[in-house]
């Protein structure tokens, strides 16, 4: 019974470790201050989802979105750096974002659920934490002569998206 899965299923983690797996368009793997940002997610609280292209956040799994999944970030591992000049002491990644596309961003959990939407622009560094009153707080990044700057940014909520259209069909 398990065979009928099990041999596609390994050859499919096996061929995305030789070949390489798909990678998303909105993050880049490498830093161009003209066409990207740099985008520094705290874990303090909450894993944070990315979701590209939308002024709202999905309810429940929706496999056919352009997201930044960070839920699978292991708690114990090293903070992944891309060079943002460090502000607050936490846990987090910075990744490279393509500036211009608009985001939302959500953190929540079973005590709090906020979202906020907004677009990078290029060439500048972002950091989004959850503050003291657990709402996600955007602030950007500037350094000069040695000192770090954190700009608090105003930034719109994003509220849920309505029900999707489609209806997905399985194959037996």
């Amino acid at each position: 019974m398990y065979r009928k899965w099990l041999l596609p299923l390994a050859a499919s983690f096996s061929m995305c470790f030789l070949v390489g797996c798909a990678s998303n368009p909105n993050t880049p793997s490498k830093y161009d201050p003209s066409t990207s940002a740099r985008l520094r997610l705290y874990f303090d609280s909450a894993y944070p989802i990315v979701i590209f292209n939308h002024k709202c956040y999905p309810i429940g799994y929706e496999p056919d979105l352009d997201v930044l999944d960070t839920q699978y970030r292991w708690d114990f591992a090293p903070n992944k750096t891309k060079g943002i000049p460090a502000t607050r002491p936490g846990r987090y990644d910075e990744f490279f974002v393509k500036a211009g596309v608009p985001m939302t961003i959500r953190a929540a959990s079973s005590n709090f659920d906020d979202a906020v939407y907004l677009t990078l622009e290029p060439g500048k560094d972002y950091e989004v934490f959850l503050d003291d009153n657990m709402l996600l707080t955007v602030r950007q990044i500037r350094a000069n002569n040695g000192k770090v700057a954190a700009d608090l940014l105003k930034v719109q909520s994003a509220k849920a998206c309505p029900r999707w259209k489609h209806e997905r069909k399985f194959a037996d």
